[in-house]
């Protein structure tokens, strides 16, 4: 009886990867696939992102979501203390690095590091920065040679070297983007504008740089108050425009619903909280589907890859509408990762990689 059920168990094993499979295939059709494999076998330098915000912004949350996996730390407080340092490397099964001391010094390694890992590093006190590489499972296509900086928020009144690691990382990391996260419920605070002036007079020093902004935890509007998206889009603009951010971008996100839709996805353990929070961004689509993609002020080829993923697994979706529910499931949730803001913020990031001439 255990043989049976063990082979019965390794078949649908195999049946879900095989489904998996398929349904990356309509994320990523066969062109995009072979000019990501050729980008893969040409040398590269690194693709710099920095990721920047005021405490408890969800930055974390962000970085995680990118990955597809919960590797950083993330809570309502500062939680993050050291620059860390996430470099996309696609053949790598596991995730591997250094943590190192402000004289550079290595202070230990690890070639499989888990989420508690990162978590410990972070804390130690005698850490300055982190070091990790891996395969961003959470984000198909993504540029060859990115390099993803996580910085300490700059307000956290207990610890002034949180605010002194976060100028440095804008000082000498060469990044060709910013990622600057608005969070929705804080939105005009004075840390909020103090943080934005640091990071204009670093785009006026360097026209290289590239700066997007994130409207994270975008799916706590209260609909009810007469909150909605595409006002406090117009809102964030107007905010920014005042603060001397001509023409903002501005990508709205719901990351922890893009980070729990990829643990899904990813067969990794949930909490019932989560998946919780996961059904009620369902339901909070019902009516809008298409509202995070189409609000985003950006580029509007940018819009037109992720309505074109959107309307394959559309598509995929409505052909295998008698499948099991398992495919049907999956599905879904790939849905949801494109209509959460995060592959909007993918292709802009994997845009602007190209336009660089790396491809």
């Amino acid at each position: 009886m255990n043989k049976r059920k063990r082979k019965a168990k390794k078949k649908l094993k195999k049946l879900n990867l095989l489904n998996n499979k398929a349904i990356q295939k309509l994320v990523m059709p066969n062109e995009m696939r072979k000019s990501i494999q050729e980008q893969q076998m040409m040398p590269s330098d690194p693709f710099d992102v920095l990721v920047i915000a005021t405490m408890s912004a969800g930055k974390s949350t962000l970085i995680n979501a990118l990955l597809g996996r919960e590797l950083l730390h993330a809570a309502n407080e500062a939680t993050t203390a050291c620059l860390t340092s996430i470099e996309h490397r696609d053949t790598e099964q596991f995730y591997k690095g250094s943590c190192y001391a402000i004289s550079g010094d290595k202070i230990s390694m690890s070639d499989n590091i888990s989420g508690e890992q990162m978590r410990l590093w972070n804390a130690d006190p005698n850490v300055n920065q982190i070091e990790i590489s891996g395969s961003f499972f959470g984000l198909p296509g993504c540029a060859h040679g990115l390099v993803l900086h996580d910085t300490p928020g700059p307000n956290n009144s207990r610890d002034e070297q949180h605010e002194i690691v976060m100028q440095e990382a804008l000082d000498h990391v060469r990044s060709k983007i910013i990622v600057y996260i608005l969070n929705t419920e804080q939105l005009g605070t004075n840390d909020d504008k103090s943080l934005l002036m640091v990071v204009r007079k670093k785009l006026e020093e360097d026209i290289m740089v590239k700066i997007v902004f994130v409207l994270n935890k975008i799916d706590l509007l209260d609909i009810e108050r007469g909150e909605n998206v595409r006002g406090f889009i117009f809102k964030t603009k107007e905010y920014l425009e005042r603060l001397g951010f001509g023409n903002p971008e501005i990508i709205p996100i719901a990351s922890n619903s893009a980070l729990y839709a990829r643990k899904f996805i990813n067969k990794e353990m949930m909490t019932s909280m989560q998946l919780k929070n996961l059904n009620q961004f369902i339901g909070w689509f019902q009516d809008e589907k298409n509202i995070l993609i189409d609000s985003a002020i950006v580029d509007d080829k940018i819009k037109k890859d992720v309505f074109d993923e959107l309307h394959r697994l559309e598509n995929a979706a409505e052909k295998r509408k008698f499948s099991s529910a398992y495919i049907q499931r999956m599905l879904q949730m790939y849905q949801l990762v494109a209509c959460s803001g995060i592959r909007t913020l993918e292709f802009f990031i994997q845009n602007h990689h190209s336009e660089r001439g790396f491809e």
